[in-house]
């Protein structure tokens, strides 16, 4: 019951006071949902949609088997009769029905979600203008008409309205028990405009399959960042930007590997402030908890074949704020960090850098680019998490380029990495991750079928196109070894050492042989490179 105390005290009734409705002057729909039982065997879900204007109800409708009804005389009062009849039997079994087709949602039942900020502290400030903005990590929030049911999952995507094909990674978070929710930081907005918008998921949805209604109306933003001026900082050290007056935040830096006599290592761009803190890439913060780990904003290098080809040279669009500083560590073959290499940043504007470690050096150009291509939008997992895996979509279709060189013939596949939005724990098939021959067997059986491709035996190139046949989410590259080994991302391997190694944006090297098998971990064995379309 939404409605007045006349009925107050009366058997069989109850009485919703005050609840948040749409704003005065924005007539829309409002979606409220009731749910009677104990969460989990015996459990019955109402769902309410009302259309008001802030003062004045003028529809109301009701699923579940229930009855709407405005009240007669009273603007801004609905009534709803969830068991409707005189004299009533039933079985408890109704609050555990199931099958009956749920009355239509209105269209764009929630309103846009409000553009904004976050910051170290996880407080949100809401952005007001919208049609300039001078920063690329924005988050997103609720307002009173779009908090969902406490505890639900929210979901919120983008699209490049200039190129609405271009894959770009939602954001996902839970909502709080009173029905708020706030996003985390997300840089991945180059300059152009983006619309955003948010949908919400049971607590028994981790997976995300099922939305409940429809989503929100859109909320539509323009980046336009200023080109600040690039150059070497901390003695030539390392990379920095020069705001000078103004307003822009931080800048898209294009990275790409020119040069190495590194043997197939990779260099890791990581943050710090001018004091050399090492600055956690989530949320900012820098103390002792923050590893070289937490602070890498991409890695990139170039891997050749066995006999010094070229088999790719990466590269990388990497965001960094203003004020902060981008290092260069070097990771080895057998995943030995030098920290802080010997590291010359050369000109202003478009820079030369090199980096010299104990086994070689790696050359590289940096510069100023703040419109991002299709294939930076893709590597936005990548970046966000410092994993080798991206994000795409069910259906959607990438072009993958393979090369290597090995002496065996290996396949390699991509698959489904279910990440639980609560608890960030990884698994697939509903196999928790791990170095398990459970895990590695739930793998080899549900890696997508729209890609497989085997290469081997000598040095070779191959490319195929992969359409996504699985649900979307976050797909990691598997090799199948000819002697029968699944090698896959992270240490959940039998001899739980790492075999996929990145290169750069959407390149990823693997390793086919075990480390009791003398195996040389250089990650050249077959290397795969992701592109759109």
């Amino acid at each position: 019951m939404v409605g007045n105390n006349a009925y107050m005290g009366q058997p069989g009734f109850f009485i919703i006071n005050n609840i948040p409705v749409i704003s005065a002057g924005t007539a829309n729909w409002g979606w409220y949902q009731l749910v009677v039982g104990d969460g989990t065997a015996y459990e019955k879900i109402f769902n309410i949609y009302v259309n008001a204007d802030g003062t004045t109800v003028s529809n109301a409708l009701v699923d579940g088997g229930a009855f709407a009804e405005l009240i007669t005389g009273e603007a801004n009062q609905a009534k709803f009769a969830f068991i409707p009849g005189g004299s009533i039997t039933y079985s408890p079994a109704l609050w555990n029905m199931t099958g009956q087709a749920p009355t239509p949602a209105p269209d764009q039942t929630l309103v846009a979600p409000l553009v904004g900020t976050v910051d170290t502290d996880g407080d949100f400030g809401a952005l007001a203008a919208l049609g300039n903005l001078k920063q690329s990590e924005l988050a997103f929030s609720w307002t009173p008409g779009n908090k969902v049911v406490g505890g639900y999952y929210v979901k919120v995507d983008f699209t490049d309205t200039s190129h609405p094909d271009r894959f770009m990674m939602p954001m996902i978070t839970q909502s709080t028990a009173d029905g708020n929710w706030v996003t985390e930081l997300s840089a991945q907005f180059g300059n152009g405009t983006y619309t955003a918008s948010m949908e919400q998921f049971r607590l028994k949805d981790p997976g995300l399959l099922t939305p409940v209604v429809a989503s929100s109306v859109d909320a539509t933003f323009t980046v336009n960042l200023d080109t600040l001026g690039l150059g070497g900082v901390d003695g030539a050290t390392a990379l920095g930007l020069a705001q000078g007056g103004s307003a822009t935040t931080g800048n898209w830096i294009d990275i790409r590997a020119i040069a190495s006599s590194l043997p197939n290592a990779t260099l890791l761009a990581y943050a710090t402030d001018a004091n050399g803190n090492l600055i956690d890439r989530g949320d900012g913060h820098i103390g002792a908890d923050v590893s070289l780990g937490d602070s890498v904003l991409g890695r990139f290098g170039m891997v050749k074949d066995d006999r010094g080809g070229l088999l790719f040279a990466g590269d990388h669009s990497i965001y960094l704020r203003a004020g902060y500083e981008l290092h260069f560590g070097i990771e080895s073959g057998n995943g030995v960090i030098q920290q802080t290499p010997a590291v010359k940043v050369s000109g202003s504007g478009a820079v030369t850098v090199s980096v010299d470690g104990n086994g070689g050096s790696l050359q590289f150009t940096a510069q100023v680019n703040n419109t991002l291509s299709g294939d930076d939008m893709l590597g936005a997992a990548q970046r966000a998490t410092d994993q080798p895996w991206t994000y795409v979509n069910q259906g959607s279709t990438v072009h993958v380029d393979v090369a290597g060189s090995a002496n065996y013939a290996n396949t390699v596949h991509f698959v489904h990495i279910d990440v639980n939005p609560t608890t960030d724990a990884w698994s697939v098939g509903g196999v928790a991750y791990g170095n398990t021959n459970a895990f590695r067997a739930a793998v080899a059986q549900n890696w997508d079928p729209g890609i497989a491709i085997q290469n081997g035996n000598g040095t070779f190139r191959g490319d195929a196109n992969w359409t996504v046949q699985g649900t979307g989410g976050f797909y990691a590259p598997v090799l199948v070894t000819q002697a029968g080994d699944i090698f896959v991302i992270g240490t959940a391997n039998v001899d739980n050492r790492a075999h996929i190694r990145s290169f750069g944006e959407n390149i990823w090297g693997f390793e086919d042989l075990r480390a009791d098998q003398g195996s040389d971990f250089d990650y050249n064995d077959m290397v795969v490179h992701l592109s759109v379309l």
